[in-house]
């Protein structure tokens, strides 16, 4: 819910993962890739779990974007900006985090 004076920041952001939103083409050359790299013994990984995204609740604009490489840490991240929202005045947010609300 939007309020006139919006104590913590989760009033006015809410954060999601959202998924890889490659080209269907692009994204079965990435997955292709990783099984040819686990099959011949290697370690990289080229897909990712996706990008953990910060919106604004009022009109759904994307503030922040951070690509994560496994559900791991999109986990961590994902609990951390929670904690953050939850804790944080919305200035302090935007401040810790270099949301600019004119360049977004």
């Amino acid at each position: 819910m939007l309020t006139l004076d919006p104590q913590t920041a989760d009033e006015v952001y809410r954060v999601a993962l959202a998924g890889d939103r490659r080209p269907p083409l692009r994204r079965a050359l990435v997955v292709a890739l990783d099984v040819w790299f686990a099959l011949s013994g290697g370690t990289l990984e080229c897909s990712s779990a996706g990008t953990v995204e910060v919106h604004e609740r009022h009109t759904g604009r994307r503030v922040l974007a951070i690509d994560v490489e496994s559900p791991e840490v999109a986990s961590h991240t994902l609990h951390h900006l929670r904690t953050e929202l939850a804790e944080l005045s919305p200035e302090e947010f935007r401040e810790q985090w270099g949301v600019d609300e004119r360049a977004v």
